[in-house]
C-alpha cells in the first residue's frame, strides 16, 4: 500500500498552516485541490524546498481507516 503525504505551508503573516497545491504553487481552502505526494515525490520536494526560504513547511501523512464500498 502506497503512503501519501500532503504539504502544508505557513507564511510569515499567517497564524496557521494551509495545504498547498504543489504544481500550481498556492495554498488551497479545500483539500480536494491539495497535492498528494508519494514518498519519492516528497523527497524531491524536500530538496526543492531547502533552496526556497520565506515560509514554513510541514509534510503530513494522509491516513484512512475506512473501507469505501461502491455499488453499481
Amino acid at each position: 500500500m502506497t503512503t501519501y503525504y500532503r504539504i502544508y505551508a505557513k507564511f510569515d503573516n499567517q497564524n496557521q498552516f494551509k495545504a498547498i497545491d504543489v504544481n500550481q504553487g498556492y495554498q488551497v481552502n479545500n483539500l480536494i485541490y491539495a497535492s498528494l505526494l508519494t514518498e519519492l515525490e516528497l523527497q524531491k520536494f524536500i530538496e526543492f524546498a531547502k533552496e526556497h526560504k520565506g515560509y514554513q513547511l510541514e509534510a503530513r501523512q494522509v491516513t484512512t481507516n475506512k473501507t469505501i464500498k461502491i455499488n453499481y
